[in-house]
C-alpha cells in the first residue's frame, strides 16, 4: 500500500500533521449525517480536516436545511483552543447539538474559523460507492451506524414475531384445528 493509498483510508489527522490535511483526499465521498435523526449534513467534497484533539470533522459549507447555529458565543475552555470562541451547531430537524463553528482561534486553527466543525459523536459517515477496505480497517466513524443498523434490526425482528403470532392467531380463530387443512 502506498502513502496515498494509506491517506484514503485515513482521513484523520493529528496536530503535528495540521498542514497536510489539505492534501487528504477521498476514493469516494463521504456523506456526514446527523446520528440521531439521519438527517445529512454534509460531504466531504467540503472537507477541510479533521483534529483528534477536538474530536472533530471540519467542513467549510454543510447543508443550509440541516443546520441551524445558536446566536451566543461560547468560550472555549479546554487547552488544544482555549479562549476561541464559537457558536453552537443544531440539526434543525431534531435539535440535537452536532458540532461547533469557530469565530475566533488561536493561530494554529486558523484554517477552521467560520467552518463547520462537526463532532465526532454526534455525526454518522457512509462512503458512497467505495468497495469494502481491504485491509479491514474501518472508517472512524462507522461504529455509530453499526450500533444504529443493529439496533434496526432488532426492532424489525420483533415487529416480525409479533405479527407473525398475531397472524397464527386469527388463522386458529378462522380455521379451527383441522379444518382448515382443505385450503
Amino acid at each position: 500500500m502506498t502513502d496515498a493509498d494509506n491517506s484514503i483510508s485515513q482521513p484523520v489527522v493529528n496536530q503535528t500533521d495540521l498542514h497536510q490535511h489539505e492534501s487528504v483526499k477521498f476514493e469516494c465521498p463521504l456523506v456526514f449525517q446527523c446520528s440521531k435523526c439521519r438527517t445529512i449534513i454534509g460531504d466531504s467534497l467540503a472537507w477541510v480536516g479533521a483534529y483528534e484533539e477536538l474530536a472533530a470533522v471540519t467542513l467549510h459549507h454543510v447543508s443550509a436545511s440541516a443546520i441551524r447555529t445558536r446566536k451566543n458565543l461560547v468560550t472555549s475552555q479546554n487547552a488544544f483552543d482555549l479562549g476561541s470562541t464559537f457558536v453552537i451547531l443544531e440539526c434543525r430537524v431534531c435539535d440535537e447539538l452536532i458540532g461547533r463553528m469557530y469565530k475566533t482561534t488561536p493561530k494554529h486553527l486558523d484554517d477552521i474559523r467560520d467552518c463547520y466543525s462537526l463532532d465526532a459523536k454526534s455525526v454518522d459517515s457512509y462512503q458512497l460507492g467505495g468497495e469494502t477496505n481491504v485491509t479491514g480497517e474501518r472508517h472512524p466513524f462507522s461504529m455509530q451506524t453499526d450500533t444504529y443498523l443493529a439496533s434496526q434490526i432488532h426492532k424489525f425482528q420483533s415487529v416480525i414475531v409479533g405479527v407473525e403470532e398475531r397472524v397464527a392467531a386469527l388463522e386458529q380463530s378462522v380455521f379451527p384445528q383441522g379444518k382448515g387443512d382443505n385450503g
